[in-house]
């Protein structure tokens, strides 16, 4: 009798990094220390954490297999166009924090990560996996939380191949099923892990999830959370002077973002001149912001 030999192949899945540098060299060293075989990265690599070049150096270092773009990767492409109202405080928020960006890597490297696709495709242990940053079509939006209506996944198998979906956006770790039993999974936020419930928010270790996948398919997942240093990782926004530095610092206290408060950020634009600091460093295109959330 002959035994087939077993080829497993690991997989780390990181997503959401939001230019928190410090947590990205953590869980870069953790898979390694697993022994990872290749990397898939879902999107959202900058704002509002203080990591720039480093953070794109660290990422192609890993030659990831799969790179989709975020959101928030066209949020800066938007604002390098001119693309956004100087009325909106999360405007003007992102704006500061793309021309802090700027200041401290190539303009290219920023450009490149408009040039990612949204989704891709990979074919690993006879399964098809589609993997995105949020929906395969759309990047941005509430559709796919948690807690969403189970009818909004199916969105995630309409190419009627996918066995398995891999999506970030969300923040939080997540592994459910489709309607027809296929797998959904998400690795959570490498930079900014989020929870609405208070007692595990309170848990700010860097996740990112660990796929072992061999011959007959997937033989685990792994939901990691990995521990880093976050008083290096505030020592080193404040000497790049990263703007909306009290609020970073409340992000990674609490878990808490200041994105879509509206009076925090138009106060914060109004008493450090941010809004000034913006429209002169970006001339206004035609059009409205085509931002997304």
């Amino acid at each position: 009798m002959v035994i087939g030999v077993t080829v497993m192949t690991k997989v780390a899945i990181i997503s959401d990094i939001h230019g928190n540098v410090t947590a990205l060299r953590a869980v870069l060293a953790d898979a390694q220390q697993a022994g990872v075989d290749e990397y898939w990265c879902l999107g959202d690599i900058y704002m509002p954490g203080p990591g720039a070049e480093d953070v794109w150096t660290l990422i192609n270092a890993v030659h990831p297999t799969i790179r989709v773009r975020g959101n928030w990767d066209d949020f800066a492409a938007a604002i390098m166009r001119g693309s956004y109202h100087p009325r909106r405080p999360m405007d003007i928020f992102v704006a500061r924090n793309v021309r802090y960006l700027l200041e401290r890597m190539p303009a290219a490297d920023l450009q490149a990560l408009g040039r990612w696709p949204l989704c891709m495709t990979r074919m690993l242990g006879g399964l098809h996996f589609g993997i995105q940053h949020n929906l395969p079509d759309i990047n941005y939006g509430h559709t796919l939380y948690p807690r969403a209506e189970q009818s909004n996944f199916k969105a995630l198998f309409a190419d009627g191949q996918t066995d398995v979906a891999v999506y970030g956006h969300i923040h939080t770790q997540l592994v459910r099923y489709g309607d027809a039993g296929q797998l959904v999974l998400n690795p959570g936020a490498v930079g900014q892990p989020y929870s609405p419930y208070a007692p595990l928010r309170r848990d700010q270790r860097a996740r990112y999830m660990l796929l072992t996948v061999g011959n007959q398919g997937l033989t685990d997942i792994d939901l990691r959370h990995v521990d880093y240093d976050v008083d290096a990782e505030l020592a080193l926004a404040r000497a790049r002077a990263l703007p909306y530095y009290d609020l970073y610092v409340k992000l990674r206290r609490t878990g808490l973002a200041s994105t879509h408060d509206e009076a925090t950020l138009r106060r914060f634009n109004e008493q450090f001149g941010y809004t000034a600091d913006v429209t002169n460093y970006f001339p206004l295109s035609t059009n409205d912001s085509q931002n997304r959330h």
